[in-house]
C-alpha cells in the first residue's frame, strides 16, 4: 500500500481556510433562518388556535339580553368586555353597571326634582363637573364613571334633588351612556337633544374642600388625626390636638416641653 503525502503551499492553506470559513457561515445562516420559519409557524399556528375558541359577541346580541346603555358604557369604560361572554353578561352586564343604571333610572323617576337649590349637593356637584370634564380629556372614562357614582351616592341621602343639577348629571354621563340620558332628559320635560345643549361648568372655589385631616403626634410618633377646618389658626390647632383622647393618654402627667405647629398639616407635641 502506497500512501503519497501532497505538500500544500501557504496559498492553497488560505484558500482553504476561506472556503472553510464560507462554509461555517453558510451552515450558520441556514440553521437561523430554519429556527426562525418554526418559531413563526408556531405563533402563526396558536394565533389560529386562539381565534377558532374566542367567539366575540356583536353589540346587536349584547342589546336583546340587555341594554343599548349597557352595551355602549360596557365599550366604552372599565366594565367592558373580557373575551368570555357569559362571564361578561353575568358579572358586568347585571352585575357592576347593571346595578348602576338601576339606581340612576330610581333616582329620576322616584324622587321629587324641582328648580331649587340644596347646598348639601352644592359641593360635590361642582366636584363631579370639574373632574368628569378632566377625565374626558384625558380619555379616562373609568374614573369619571366612578365620580358619577359618587354624585349618584350623595343624591340618594337628599329627598328633593335640584333639578340643573341632575340635567348637568345627564350631560356629563351621556357621552358614555347616550340612550337612557337622552331618556331622561325628555322625562325632565326637554324637548331638545343633550347634544344641543351646553356643557356643564363649575366654580372652582366651590371644589375646595373647607377640611382638611390633621396629623397630631407626640414626640414624633403619630397619635391621632381630625377633620379641622382650613381656617383654624395655630392656636386654635394646638387646643383641638390637646383634647384629642388619644393624644391625652401620651401627654397627662408629663411636662410640655414645646409644641410644632404646621399650618394645614399636623400638630406635634414634645413632651417629657
Amino acid at each position: 500500500m502506497r500512501i503519497e503525502v501532497v505538500l500544500m503551499n501557504k496559498s492553497d492553506i488560505k484558500d482553504l481556510k476561506i472556503i472553510c470559513l464560507f462554509s461555517f457561515f453558510c451552515c450558520l445562516l441556514f440553521a437561523m433562518l430554519y429556527f426562525d420559519y418554526k418559531k413563526i409557524g408556531k405563533v402563526e399556528e396558536t394565533k389560529i388556535i386562539h381565534q377558532e375558541k374566542m367567539v366575540i359577541p356583536q353589540k346587536e346580541e349584547i342589546i336583546e339580553i340587555t341594554t343599548a346603555g349597557d352595551c355602549t358604557l360596557g365599550s366604552d369604560t372599565n366594565f367592558g368586555y373580557n373575551g368570555e361572554f357569559d362571564w361578561w353578561f353575568k358579572n358586568k352586564a347585571k352585575g357592576d353597571y347593571g346595578y348602576f343604571f338601576a339606581k340612576v333610572k330610581d333616582l329620576f323617576t322616584e324622587n321629587e326634582i324641582v328648580d331649587c337649590d340644596n347646598l348639601n349637593l352644592e359641593k360635590i356637584y361642582h366636584q363631579t363637573v370639574k373632574k368628569v370634564t378632566n377625565d374626558y380629556e384625558n380619555i379616562s372614562f373609568n374614573t369619571a364613571i366612578s365620580q358619577l357614582m359618587i354624585f349618584i351616592n350623595a343624591c340618594y341621602k337628599e329627598t328633593i334633588l335640584p333639578k340643573k343639577y341632575m340635567e348637568g348629571f345627564l350631560k356629563l354621563f351621556n357621552p358614555v351612556c347616550p340612550h337612557i340620558t337622552e331618556e331622561l332628559w325628555q322625562q325632565l320635560g326637554n324637548n331638545n337633544s343633550i347634544a344641543n345643549s351646553s356643557w356643564p361648568v363649575f366654580d372652582d372655589k366651590l371644589t375646595q374642600e373647607e377640611e382638611y385631616e390633621m396629623v397630631v403626634q407626640v414626640n414624633g410618633k403619630v397619635r391621632g388625626k381630625i377633620s379641622v377646618s382650613k381656617s383654624s389658626s395655630k392656636e386654635e390647632m394646638e387646643k383641638i390636638a390637646k383634647e384629642i383622647p388619644n393624644v391625652k393618654v401620651f401627654i397627662d402627667n408629663k411636662e410640655i416641653i414645646k409644641i410644632i405647629t404646621v399650618l394645614g398639616k399636623l400638630v406635634n407635641i414634645v413632651v417629657r
